[in-house]
């Protein structure tokens, strides 16, 4: 006798084979998500899928105002239950500076300086004793308190010869008089710009003195005479106040742009003439022993310019004695390495 064939039972949604099971009746579906589909499709083909679709939007609706939160912020619902803020542009921009501070501070207990701190010391104050962290690798003092508590430092004047105690380590004059005084020295010295004594009459008019037209007339300007303080060159300036010291703009300029260098580096500054220097030198450049061509102007590569012998970066100062003649080519190639022996062999 021939045994009956048995077909295996498949699934009526994706078609996968099914385990016949030794009891009860055989199954339909592989799962429940199979039976959803097929449940679905028969809503959608009787007309019902969007009655009930609508009924679950409304049932999760209900429970989600049900169990809505409040903003910690402002206090409306969220109906959303992973939100932690309602999203209102004021309650983001609160959590995310609460969560900025907590980030700040959690950093700042664990690594001992606060985020993104760079290039930052930790120093202990010779004052006080406190302990901060600075940006300068020699700092000595945490406040200016501190700073002017221990920061003198032994001068002479250089007017009258007195010594005192400086809060500046480039002070040179103990008073202002000693100060007013060196400078009126050095102006008669040096036959510095000054204003003309005799001023140009008015001219004539025959309306009366508090007449309005009268007073509108201009009235005789102020002018300076006397040598620039950079070239050296005689000039003859009108000044509002009487204080004109060059013959031009690009004069008042370079010797501007010198005195600014050398207060960077925090250097001696002294009134340093241009002229009085190239005549010392004889307008020879000091660098390789030529002369200079006294008439060119830089750019040119043989016009004369002003060299620090000791330069600015490696602590000169800007005064007479450490200033000397040079090429504009040579002090372009010597920068701040020295100065300038092997430019010498070289030329």
């Amino acid at each position: 006798m021939h045994e009956p064939t048995t077909t295996q039972p498949t699934c009526k949604e994706c078609g996968q084979p099914l385990e016949r099971k030794s009891r009860g009746p055989a199954p339909t579906y592989c799962s429940a998500n199979c039976r959803a589909k097929a449940g679905n499709r028969r809503a959608k083909a009787e007309g019902r899928y969007q009655q009930w679709r609508q009924t679950t939007r409304a049932k999760k609706q209900t429970q989600r105002e049900a169990n809505a939160k409040p903003c910690p912020y402002c206090g409306e619902p969220m109906l959303n239950p992973r939100r932690v803020q309602c999203g209102k542009p004021e309650c983001k921009r609160l959590y995310t500076n609460e969560r900025a501070k907590k980030f700040h501070s959690k950093w700042k207990a664990e690594n001992g300086q606060r985020y993104n701190a760079k290039f930052t010391y930790e120093h202990t104050c010779e004052v006080c004793g406190k302990t901060w962290r600075s940006g300068n690798k020699n700092a000595r003092y945490c406040s200016t308190s501190c700073t002017n508590t221990l920061a003198r430092y032994e001068r002479t004047c250089e007017s009258c010869g007195k010594q005192w105690l400086a809060k500046q380590v480039t002070a040179r004059w103990c008073s202002p008089e000693c100060a007013a005084a060196w400078r009126t020295k050095i102006n008669i010295e040096r036959k510095l710009p000054v204003p003309l004594k005799e001023r140009p009459p008015r001219a004539w008019c025959w309306l009366p003195e508090r007449h309005p037209a009268r007073l509108r007339i201009p009235r005789p300007r102020l002018f300076v005479q006397g040598n620039c303080l950079l070239c050296g060159q005689p000039f003859c300036a009108y000044s509002e106040v009487g204080t004109a010291s060059y013959c031009s703009r690009r004069c008042q300029r370079k010797d501007a742009k010198d005195r600014r260098r050398a207060r960077e580096r925090s250097a001696y500054v002294e009134p340093v003439n241009r002229l009085t220097i190239f005549e010392r030198d004889r307008w020879i450049c000091q660098l390789c022993g030529k002369p200079t061509k006294q008439d060119a102007k830089v750019p040119h590569p043989l016009a004369p310019v002003l060299d620090h012998i000791i330069p600015l970066a490696a602590g000169g100062t800007h005064e007479q004695r450490n200033a000397q003649c040079a090429h504009f080519i040579c002090n372009s190639r010597k920068r701040d390495r020295g100065s300038g022996e092997q430019l010498m062999l070289i030329g």
